[in-house]
């Protein structure tokens, strides 16, 4: 019997963190500041590819092409992704230069076009510098590491204050029992949060042996119990863009050391099937640390929100499916009223009711409950008797816990937000001034 919550560990990397996976990150001159601003990730081992993207009318060059890209379920090797400029909003020439991008990184690498995936995140509606763009893809292919995960993850930042990254490593137990699969990170994002696919920029690695078709099924499960519950600031980027490999490096780890004296390709040849499938119940056990690896990139995003100075972290149970529970917690993390409560370490239960009674959620309103920082404040929309001294200090933590009780159901589902403080109005008066 497989046990679906087997610990997964923490180990270094970020995003290089699985075999074969190597990057890099450059200041190639695309942002004024001089700092970071073009990642690549390359697996020389080919990978399949999996993606979830903004579903914003006006997405950007890159996002087109990546879709066009990963439709073709041929071997990927790369991603590229330069920060400062969006290259969104930028008409036909756009298009020309995400293409430029993605040939000069395949003729670099020496891969097909096919197996690049490109993006760009920074200001809208200004042309890319596609010279200074493809000068430092030129400049990142020979510092291609495995140990440059971070620096990778640093170059895609933009209004960003800490990198995001993530790796772990998991026994999938089982008929795998003793095999180590790892899956690793990296994230941007810190204003223009809203829901509606991906709400970020992300690339996932792993390398474990993965069909297409069930990597893209864990993406997009990841995804909305993840990046599609977080919030900062209610604006859909144009953007939006989680991308996840898989190239299958640990079953070529293992199988050289099995004393067959076949080589890996060899014996991939002889047995193509993926090592974990839909049908494999250790695939829940990889699934678990793959949401995990998901759901910390997204919770790093929220709490480095904009002028942030917390994390909201909402619980809603008690729903009457999962879908009311998604909206009825992200209606709550979403509340600007809610928000700048939380900065003001103000107890005002009201306001998530409010949130919570504007949605389409089913609520009961003799058995419904709030809670903030574990101390109940609301029952069946009525005031709890509490000390409003204690949980004003109590909110003055990092991390702000609410839960939400419904009353009507089963179902349950986690939002994550940070507060609203003057500080967020500053960086974006400023942003392009």
């Amino acid at each position: 019997m497989i046990d679906k919550q087997a610990l997964h560990s923490s180990i270094a990397g970020g995003v290089t963190g699985p075999q074969g996976f190597k990057a890099a990150g450059v200041t190639a001159g695309i942002k004024a500041s001089g700092k970071p601003d073009l990642a690549l990730v390359f697996t020389e081992k080919p990978a399949v590819a999996a993606v979830v993207t903004t579903q914003n009318s006006a997405a950007a060059a890159p996002i087109l092409l990546s879709r066009e890209i990963v439709q073709d379920d041929g071997p990927k090797h790369a991603v590229v992704i330069n920060s400062g400029n969006a290259n969104a909003c930028t008409g036909s020439k756009g298009m020309d230069h995400a293409k430029a991008m993605v040939e000069a990184t395949a003729q670099g690498l020496s891969v097909p076009f096919s197996s690049v995936i490109v993006n760009s995140t920074g200001i809208i509606g200004v042309p890319l510098p596609v010279e200074t763009v493809v000068d430092g893809i030129k400049t990142a292919i020979p510092l291609l590491s495995s140990d440059a995960g971070h620096e990778a993850a640093v170059a895609i930042m933009t209004t960003d204050i800490v990198s995001k990254e993530i790796a772990v490593e998991v026994d999938l137990g089982g008929r795998f029992s003793g095999r180590k699969v790892r899956i690793g990170g990296m994230a941007k994002g810190s204003g223009m949060i809203a829901p509606n696919m991906a709400t970020t920029i992300a690339v996932i690695t792993t390398d474990a042996l993965l069909s297409h078709e069930t990597l893209q099924t864990l993406l997009s499960s990841a995804a909305d119990k993840s990046f599609n519950q977080i919030n900062v600031d209610g604006c859909e980027s144009t953007n939006d863009m989680i991308v996840a490999l898989a190239n299958g490096a640990s079953t070529e780890e293992e199988l050289a050391g099995n004393g067959t004296g076949r080589a890996f390709g060899q014996t991939l040849r002889r047995a193509p099937k993926p090592i974990l499938s839909a049908a494999d119940p250790e695939l829940q056990v990889f699934a678990q640390a793959f949401d995990h690896v998901c759901i910390e990139l997204a919770k790093m995003v929220a709490v480095d929100g904009e002028g942030a100075t917390k994390l909201i972290e909402v619980t809603v149970t008690g729903a009457s499916d999962l879908e009311s529970a998604r909206v009825a917690s992200m209606s709550v993390v979403r509340s600007d009223l809610v928000k700048s409560a939380a900065k003001g370490n103000d107890p005002n239960w009201g306001r998530i009711v409010s949130a919570i009674g504007s949605t389409s959620a089913a609520v009961s309103q003799e058995k419904m409950s709030v809670s903030i920082q574990g101390t109940p404040v609301c029952q069946g929309f009525m005031v709890c008797d509490f000390d409003e001294v204690a949980v004003s200090n109590m909110m003055n933590e990092r991390l702000l816990s609410i839960e939400i009780d419904l009353g009507v159901g089963d179902s349950s589902a986690v939002a994550w937000g940070c507060d609203l403080t003057e500080e967020y109005v500053h960086i974006n008066s400023d942003y392009r001034t």
